[in-house]
């Protein structure tokens, strides 16, 4: 737990890429490491402008992660995202929510597997360490809280955002999502069309949460 709280304050402090690009919004990202579970083990993950990209193994990985500034340790920042999920997602458990919600919850814990595998590859003891946390978070995320009391403060100004951003996903949008998990789940070896064309369908809802985190937190 020591551990994992070095890694959390040094990245707080870490300016390579501003902390104002490393908030996620839960069901987006939640959703991308859920897909992450059909993808290679070798697959990492980058965040840019507000959005979880999963990117396949191969020559493309090291030039985008070089180009965008990618750094294994950005993966701490799905504390928060974990976290929040629960909080603003939550109600899917209830109704005709609750198979979407036990299938993110599942896939997700799967995605985060990949992302050991592929990390236990490169001796990342400390980072392996640090997703095992998250990896049982998703079923207790309550289980730890790292946060000092002038990073909650900012945690509720974020928290008041996301609960307007929530709004901008209608019934439809949660179809699409349950459609295309079970696409995912019939057909696995077309994960990377299936995953692009989400993705390409949530665009719009995407660009509206950006704007709304732009105009509305500030650090």
């Amino acid at each position: 737990m020591e551990t994992i709280k070095v890694l959390y304050n040094a990245l707080i402090s870490d300016r390579s890429k501003e902390r104002f690009e490393m908030i996620l919004e839960p069901l987006q990202a939640i959703s991308q490491l859920a897909f992450l579970s059909y993808c290679p083990v070798g697959s990492k993950l980058s965040i840019s402008d507000n959005i979880l990209y999963i990117q396949e193994p191969g020559w493309g990985q090291t030039i985008s992660r070089s180009y965008y500034l990618d750094k294994k340790e950005d993966l701490i920042y799905l504390f928060g995202v974990i976290k929040r999920f629960h909080s603003f997602y939550g109600f899917l458990e209830e109704g005709k929510g609750k198979k979407l919600f036990d299938e993110l919850i599942n896939l997700s814990k799967c995605g985060i597997e990949k992302l050991i595998q592929t990390y236990n590859k490169a001796d990342s003891s400390h980072l392996t360490q640090t997703l095992r946390m998250y990896k049982s978070m998703i079923d207790k995320p309550d289980a730890f809280d790292m946060e000092n009391d002038e990073n909650k403060g900012k945690k509720t100004d974020i928290d008041e955002v996301f609960k307007k951003v929530v709004k901008l996903y209608k019934v439809s949008h949660y179809s699409i999502l349950q459609h295309t998990m079970v696409l995912l789940k019939h057909n696995p070896a077309c994960y990377r069309d299936y995953i692009e064309g989400y993705n390409k369908i949530m665009l719009d809802i995407n660009n509206q949460m950006k704007k709304w985190i732009s105009d509305n937190i500030i650090f």
